[in-house]
């Protein structure tokens, strides 16, 4: 059982445990998902992403929201956008040409989102016990909020597009979803240190973390750029789209 909020606390907020029927649930969705994902390929991503839309706009019980939180910010922050990677909606699947120009900008957007995204599980799971160190995961979001809402941008003509063909182009609105995610999780964790510290987080501290989320994915982009794109030419499937419309997305 979940332990009672304490007072003042936000009950969102609050403690929690899945239970076994949760869990078989999530199990059984994850098999229909990869049934689909084996049979209509991206389709099943753009299905999955409307159902979690939908779900999104179910408001839920007050006893229910920590985890319908939580679930909400791993699929959004972390889920849908490791399978836009995977899947890769017009982002990383250039030409050959391309893939060797930009072979260090491709590896630093892989590890810039994969260091955001391990910023996110770390808040989840730990910000309890982080709430000192607030201010880094401030600078941390920030920089994801600002990368979410360009790469969204930058891809808002494919998306637009990509709305035409079976709603394939919904997938384009993820980087939006995650950049609201880190916002908001940047906004609890601000209010969390000012709750305890009785003061707004270190200015410095924010600024280290802004650059921590740069310069550490740019440092291990150019010591590793190689291994990196040969690892994102394995993981992502932009040949899906050529064996489903007969050419590359882009």
């Amino acid at each position: 059982m979940s332990e009672p909020p304490t007072t003042g606390e936000d009950p969102a907020d609050a403690p929690f445990q899945f239970g076994v029927r949760e869990l078989l649930i999530l199990q059984a969705m994850c098999a229909v998902f990869f049934a689909l994902l084996v049979m209509v390929n991206v389709f099943a991503v753009v299905a999955l992403f409307v159902a979690f839309l939908v779900y999104c706009m179910i408001p839920a019980k007050p006893e229910r929201a920590a985890r319908k939180r939580v679930v909400v910010d791993l699929c959004g922050g972390i889920v849908f956008p490791s399978l836009c990677i995977i899947y890769d909606p017009g982002l990383l699947g250039f030409d050959e040409y391309a893939r060797t120009f930009f072979a260090y900008e491709r590896a630093f957007i892989v590890l810039a989102l994969l260091l955001q995204m391990s910023c996110l599980v770390v808040w989840l799971t730990l910000g309890r016990r982080l709430v000192r160190f607030s201010g880094l995961f401030l600078g941390a979001f920030l920089v994801g909020i600002l990368a979410g809402a360009a790469i969204g941008a930058i891809l808002l003509p494919l998306t637009l597009i990509g709305m035409l063909f079976f709603l394939l182009g919904i997938l384009g609105l993820v980087p939006f979803f995650a950049a609201g995610i880190l916002a908001r999780c940047m906004w609890n964790a601000y209010e969390r240190f000012e709750s305890i510290a009785g003061r707004s987080p270190s200015m410095c501290q924010c600024l280290l973390g802004c650059m921590l989320a740069v310069f550490v994915p740019a440092l291990l982009a150019w010591c590793f750029v190689q291994p990196v794109n040969q690892a994102i030419d394995k993981v992502s499937q932009q040949h899906v789209y050529r064996e489903t419309f007969g050419f590359d997305l882009i």
